[in-house]
């Protein structure tokens, strides 16, 4: 079974990742230490929760959920669930595309089930906007 998470990020980003795969980001995210990789989420995050509003990567897993394990970021009383992957596990082990591209901010709570829907904008799915870094 796959696993779906959901990257957001800027436009010019988004079709980097598309063409290149994803890079590595460092920062201290809210913690004195330093950690590297790509913040993925089980549901789309808006500009308060530390996403970005311009595109929305879908990025499918091929691998066991229990693969993801060891980079998740377990916080109590968060609604949602958050892993910093290292790009190149990422990069080897999951089909990204373009979700949703300069549209606006899209409503979490929109995109509970595995199968997101309605939203307030068209959702690009064509097949050139995607991404399988393992072909």
């Amino acid at each position: 079974m796959s696993l779906v998470l959901y990257h957001s990020t800027k436009s010019e980003n988004a079709r980097a990742i598309l063409k290149e795969g994803f890079r590595d980001g460092t920062g201290p995210y809210l913690t004195t230490s330093l950690h590297t990789g790509v913040w993925l989420s089980d549901t789309p995050l808006d500009e308060n929760e530390g996403g970005c509003s311009e595109a929305l990567l879908e990025v499918t897993f091929n691998c066991p959920e229990a693969d993801l394990n060891p980079f998740e970021w377990i916080e109590a009383g968060k609604g949602y669930r958050e892993w910093l992957v290292p790009a190149t596990f990422v990069n080897l082990h999951a089909r990204v595309r373009i979700f949703a591209l300069d549209r606006g901010s899209w409503v979490r709570s929109a995109h509970k089930s595995p199968n997101p829907g309605p939203f307030p904008f068209p959702v690009i799915q064509s097949p050139y906007l995607m991404l399988d870094r393992r072909s």
